[in-house]
């Protein structure tokens, strides 16, 4: 027998990942590590599914979503990847021929916003679809730029691509990695060439500062903050901000002071703070500018930590490189959380 769901949040059989907005009757997902989670008893599942597809920014590649899909225990997200290059609706399969029996599978958008959003507007499972486990998890927020993206992240060697489908993956990241092996949520706002203030004039609206209560940073529709409560937010940003022409250490010093402060107002909870830097910085000014930060934190009694990441050999970090990442970032959180 086949069940359908159309309704992704139907009787909590659904498990949303990431932020998300409803276009008629689709739920529409536009950052990396956002998707859903279905529990099922069966052998196969389809979605009926598209690209909302960008413009192109590199002429010579077409764009479309890139997802990866998670089957059972698995946490390795290079294993099983797909691309959704069909802009009309379509059923498509996502796993076949799986052993008859209870499957837990997981479906995640893979790349930057500037590249696609992806909609779903059914699930349909060779089987019956079970409630879905919904015990307290550790909630991770994370917001960055196209290092969090994954950006680039799966080129070897060679210049970067200019934000195309399958350079880069990003489910395999700093941020990612660990969340994954500690079997903790996350939910991620980042975007290729993202700033967290307005560091240049070439972009002074859409930084993180002022839309991180927005679906994306593409998609700047409102984001109702209270549906996640994180127990940690990452913060891997300053690697744009650093190359503005308006950029200054007191000024990112601050806007990351304010952006914390306004967290702490509305998370209302008890929060610890993982700031990153070293991928790709050119100088010591966000490291000098983050201390900065965490002093003042720590002097409001706000729980935070600097992780200094390996320095990338060839301008983006690849999955190696950020495993690497990874490693520090996972070591700290068993740490936190006890």
């Amino acid at each position: 027998m086949k069940e359908k769901i159309t309704n992704l949040l139907l009787d909590n059989k659904i498990k949303i990942h990431g932020r998300y907005y409803i276009d008629n009757e689709m739920y529409c997902f536009d950052n990396v590590a956002s998707g859903i989670e279905i529990k099922f008893k069966g052998t196969s599942i389809s979605l009926n599914t598209k690209t909302y597809a960008r413009p192109r920014i590199n002429k010579d590649y077409p764009m479309f979503t890139t997802i990866c899909i998670l089957l059972d225990n698995m946490v390795e997200p290079l294993l099983i990847n797909l691309n959704i290059d069909n802009d009309d609706l379509e059923e498509i399969s996502i796993l076949k021929d799986l052993e008859n029996k209870e499957h837990t599978i997981k479906i995640f958008k893979t790349d930057d916003p500037l590249i696609s959003t992806w909609g779903i507007m059914d699930i349909i499972v060779d089987g019956v679809i079970l409630p879905i486990d919904n015990e307290k998890k550790l909630n991770i927020e994370v917001f960055g730029d196209s290092i969090t993206s994954g950006g680039d992240n799966l080129i070897k060697d060679g210049k970067s691509l200019d934000v195309v489908p399958n350079s880069g993956n990003g489910m395999a990241t700093y941020a990612v990695f660990p969340a994954l092996e500690l079997n903790a949520n996350i939910n991620v706002f980042s975007r290729c060439g993202l700033c967290l203030y307005p560091a240049s004039t070439f972009d002074t609206e859409v930084v993180v500062s002022k839309t991180y209560d927005k679906v994306s940073p593409v998609t700047l529709k409102n984001w109702d903050l209270k549906k996640y409560i994180p127990d940690i937010i990452i913060i891997g940003l300053g690697t744009n901000d650093e190359l503005g022409n308006q950029f200054t250490i007191d000024g990112f010093k601050d806007a990351c002071i304010s952006f914390v402060l306004n967290l702490e107002k509305v998370y209302n909870n008890k929060i610890s703070y993982i700031f990153t830097y070293g991928y790709m910085n050119k100088n010591d000014d966000i490291k000098n500018a983050l201390y900065k930060v965490s002093e003042f934190l720590k002097d409001k009694n706000i729980d935070s930590y600097i992780v200094e990441m390996p320095k990338a050999k060839i301008g983006h970090p690849t999955v190696e490189e950020h495993l690497l990442g990874a490693r520090l970032i996972k070591e700290l959180l068993i740490k936190i959380i006890g």
